[in-house]
């Protein structure tokens, strides 16, 4: 375990971390019973906010996988940090321009909830 391994475990954590919050910001304000599109198709709320976490996860684990088997600084272990740091971002900023494509249809129908929060001003 390297310090470029550490590092690129941890843009995966504050990417699954990210995505996890809007999915459950999204779930609040999504009723159950409704459908989300994803990748062409309505899949139902549970599935379709979840779904892209989980494979995030997947691809970050398989990327933790191939860096610990890196031992001191390598090509390899540099090509695996590159890639953790670069794809880690990059698939948070795609969850979140789909989540907000996905919600902006939603509120579009009009079948999106208000956001939830405490009441100012009452």
């Amino acid at each position: 375990m390297t310090l470029f391994g550490i590092l690129g475990d941890l843009f995966w954590i504050l990417a699954l971390s990210v995505m996890a919050s809007a999915a459950n910001m999204a779930r609040k304000r999504v009723p159950k019973g409704v459908t989300l599109p994803l990748g062409g198709l309505e899949l139902p709320r549970t599935l379709a906010l979840l779904g892209p976490v989980i494979l995030a996860f997947v691809i970050g684990t398989a990327l933790l996988l191939a860096g610990r088997s890196q031992v001191g600084l390598t090509v390899e272990a540099v090509i695996v940090f590159g890639l953790k740091a670069t794809l880690a971002p990059l698939v948070a900023l795609g969850h979140m321009a789909w989540l907000k494509a996905a919600l902006d249809r939603l509120e579009d129908r009009g079948v999106l909830l208000p956001m939830p929060g405490p009441k100012l001003g009452a």
